[in-house]
């Protein structure tokens, strides 16, 4: 509620500084509740299906922003109309919904053995510094990454490949396509999360995302540079969304939400940072295709590295997870 919240406050916000503290908010305590709940009452063998299931379900309405977005060349506003009134149709329909969710069996054990009453800066204690630098910096790489192609294609497109002919009708419609990507590498993930593993499925997503993008920027025929586009949105849901289950995964029960919740705040950062700093280089670099490429490569480079140290949890139970990683218990 409170990021749906947020993104309506963004969308409307008169100027970049009110902007950025909306996304700023929404980034700390728009936490994915969802994975939290699955975590904790989804068996192990099933936890990464289970997610990218309701996340491609979810994902869905993209094919409906595809369509709205023919509409923004209307007016110089008409973005901060669509964003508003689709935020505040989700927001109304989480508010209901709030209403029939329990808590999970797990929080009520520790709700009732009052062990729920945690400071929120408890996760700073040693043994969780190592998982939360981690699990924070791979969700801010990834963001970063977000915050080339992903997010500025359209910019790209219209000033870079002008002569190609590029309109928000023609991006529009193709885009219904493209997101069908996004869908399906959401249902991917999980599949992929639970048989491949965490840690592999990154690996490889990341390396075909790599090649998207060259497809993307340096081809000039428009089907290719929408297929790469295609390539891009696929792969990113698959390597986006098993990051943020590693975020949950680590952490006690009691914990779980402060600790994802101060992952975030790491990620939230790198919105905060590409605002100021993306037209910068992009100057710097000499255009937005080059700026995607050296930024986006260093990136998914970075991320690489970072998901190498983090354990893989591919079938394994909360508890065991964080018996084994975090305190350091081994059977003999």
């Amino acid at each position: 509620m409170v990021l749906l919240g947020c993104t309506i406050g963004s969308s409307l916000a008169p100027n970049i500084i009110i902007f950025i503290c909306f996304s700023f908010i929404g980034g700390i305590l728009g936490i994915n509740i969802s994975s939290i709940f699955v975590s904790e009452e989804v068996p192990a063998r099933y936890r990464g299906k289970t997610i990218g299931l309701y996340t491609g379900i979810g994902m869905s309405s993209s094919i409906l922003a595809s369509y709205l977005f023919t509409f923004v060349g209307l007016s110089m506003d008409m973005w901060r109309y669509i964003y508003s009134t689709v935020c505040l149709s989700g927001l109304i329909i989480i508010i209901i919904l709030w209403f029939k969710i329990r808590e999970t069996n797990r929080f009520v054990y520790c709700k009732t053995s009052n062990r729920t009453h945690q400071s929120i800066f408890q996760v700073f204690q040693k043994k969780y510094l190592k998982i939360l630098a981690l699990s924070g910096l791979a969700l801010f790489f990834t963001d970063w990454i977000y915050l080339t192609i992903k997010r500025y294609f359209v910019i790209f497109l219209k000033e870079e490949r002008a002569s190609l002919g590029f309109t928000e009708q023609l991006i529009g419609t193709w885009l219904i396509f493209i997101y069908m990507g996004s869908i399906i590498g959401y249902y991917l993930s999980g599949i992929l999360a639970d048989h491949l593993g965490r840690k592999k499925s990154i690996y490889i997503n990341v390396v075909l995302y790599f090649i998207g993008s060259l497809v993307f920027l340096f081809f000039w025929d428009i089907s290719l540079i929408f297929i790469g586009l295609f390539i891009l949105n696929l792969t990113f849901a698959i390597y986006r969304l098993i990051v943020e289950i590693l975020a949950v995964e680590f952490w006690p029960t009691e914990l779980r939400g402060i600790g994802s919740g101060w992952a975030f705040v790491i990620t939230s950062t790198s919105g905060i940072i590409g605002n100021f700093t993306m037209f910068f280089l992009v100057k710097n670099l000499g255009g937005w295709g080059n700026m995607f490429l050296v930024i986006g490569t260093i990136c998914l480079i970075a991320l690489a590295i970072v998901i190498y140290f983090i354990p893989e949890t591919k079938q394994r139970i909360v508890e065991e997870i964080y018996s084994t990683e975090i305190e350091k218990k081994y059977e003999t």
